[in-house]
């Protein structure tokens, strides 16, 4: 893939780069969790966490770019069961993990369906269209990178595990 990385004094990823491609920068709070990410073409996408009960779940996520809103509620276990994105309504399915595996619409009809290597990799997509920001084991997927941002800022690469 050919991508640099840069990490700062807390080991935390701040910069990805595939020249010619691509600059993603990351920005941190200072309880480690991302709460935005810059990029080269002006995207700037906002992390917000306001769950009081639980401080690392993102629960909004605000994209500048097209004014859009995502709007994520999670069960008791902590995994994603039903997000809104503008207009939209999808209830999510996940595994043990909290890794989503099917996304139905309002009316129940399956709208994305994914199947993943042990290692979390995304191997079979019947709609890689519709992005759902939370991934495997209920991180932060960044489609640019194809890295998952996990909570307190560790970095996950489903390619190599």
């Amino acid at each position: 893939r050919e991508v640099s990385y840069e990490y700062n004094s807390r080991g935390l990823l701040v910069k990805a780069v595939r020249p010619e491609r691509f600059t993603i920068n990351y920005l941190y709070d200072h309880e480690r969790r991302l709460v935005a990410r810059k990029d080269n073409f002006g995207n700037v996408t906002q992390y917000q966490y306001q769950d009081p009960r639980h401080p690392d779940r993102v629960t909004h996520i605000y994209n500048a770019r097209d004014a859009s809103l995502t709007s994520l509620v999670y069960d008791d276990r902590g995994h994603l069961i039903f997000a809104q994105v503008q207009r939209s309504q999808y209830y999510i399915a996940t595994d043990e993990n909290g890794t989503p595996v099917v996304i139905l619409d309002k009316f129940g009809e399956v709208v994305r369906e994914m199947m993943r290597s042990p290692y979390g990799q995304i191997i079979y997509d019947s709609n890689p269209y519709l992005y759902m920001p939370v991934d495997y084991c209920g991180g932060i997927h960044d489609l640019k990178t194809e890295l998952v941002i996990m909570p307190r800022g560790r970095v996950y690469d489903p390619l190599i595990g």
